[in-house]
């Protein structure tokens, strides 16, 4: 008993020594000053929160305003240069039917003060320009031949100019051996190179061009390919391609690059085309068969001989 008085004279004395009280009074106090700067705070950032959200909204519409001013510029450029075509096109005619005219004019020489031959006035004056209305009638049926062909050339050379797959295929399959993918592309002899080198990841992009024909069936297309070094993945792969020389779809072209992949032992095959392995290979294999059969054809015809049945 007389240990535990003690003990309690002596804490309380300590109590009074070290002023616990007031110093509970001003933590107390300073707890308090802490919790109104806390909300203060927090009203603040609530006021800059709607700051902001004015600022982005201002920011959005000026934006969707410059859009919609860019687009109708675009729109409005777009048809002037319809407009000019179509005018282009109409004068294209309109001089077509000149030179037609004047290829006529030129025929007979009467252009350059000359007498007109012989056989200009029996097989042509006589029967076409004596009789009333016969040589207006010839030359406008001249001009709408002429004009006519004219037109038909245009279009043959627009389809000829226009035609062209750009084909982007999202792959995201697994590599087998990155040694075997550089030797892959290394023989493609690759036309450009590019790498983007992160932390997480390694993009590495390749252009080449096909040289096999046979095998595109028909033309070879500019290939583009996206692949992750780091993790071994083939990302993507883009086609460009001629389709007017070309006899293959775009499944065809997607399935003649795995079947590449596969052959060199950059790829698995059921990860590069699951259970229908098989059947994608027999059909690639019919395909070029088609396609083989079909320029035997041409040739003989071309040849002059019949193609067999």
């Amino acid at each position: 008993m007389l240990g535990q008085w003690l003990l309690t004279q002596l804490l309380r004395r300590l109590y009074r020594i070290f002023n616990c009280a007031i110093k509970c009074e001003v933590i107390k106090s300073s707890v308090m000053d802490l919790g109104k700067l806390v909300a203060g705070a927090a009203h603040q950032l609530e006021n800059l929160q709607q700051v902001c959200d004015v600022i982005n909204t201002n920011q959005l519409e000026k934006l969707y305003v410059e859009v919609e001013t860019n687009t109708k510029a675009l729109v409005d450029a777009g048809t002037a240069l319809e407009r000019s075509g179509a005018a282009l096109a109409v004068m294209n005619v309109v001089l077509a039917g000149s030179f037609a005219y004047a290829l006529l004019d030129k025929l007979s020489a009467t252009c350059f003060n000359a007498s007109p031959p012989i056989w200009f006035t029996i097989y042509i004056y006589k029967p076409f320009i004596e009789p009333p209305g016969v040589f207006f009638a010839a030359n406008l049926a001249w001009v709408g031949v002429f004009c006519y062909l004219l037109i038909r050339y245009m279009a043959y050379v627009t389809s000829t100019s226009s035609g062209r797959l750009s084909l982007s295929v999202r792959v995201n399959k697994k590599i087998r051996t990155m040694a075997n993918l550089e030797s892959y592309i290394k023989e493609r002899d690759p036309i450009m190179t590019d790498c983007a080198t992160e932390p997480t990841s390694s993009i590495k992009k390749v252009t080449w061009e096909e040289d096999d024909v046979n095998k595109w069936l028909g033309t070879c297309p500019l290939m583009e390919m996206i692949y992750d070094s780091l993790y071994h993945f083939v990302l993507t792969v883009s086609f460009d391609i001629d389709l007017k020389k070309s006899n293959a779809t775009q499944e065809d072209l997607l399935n003649i690059f795995l079947l590449d992949l596969v052959e060199c032992g950059a790829m698995d095959k059921e990860v590069a085309f699951g259970n229908k392995a098989d059947d994608i290979e027999m059909q690639q294999q019919q395909a070029s068969a088609r396609y083989q059969a079909s320029k035997r054809t041409v040739i003989k015809t071309l040849r002059g001989t019949k193609a067999p049945r």
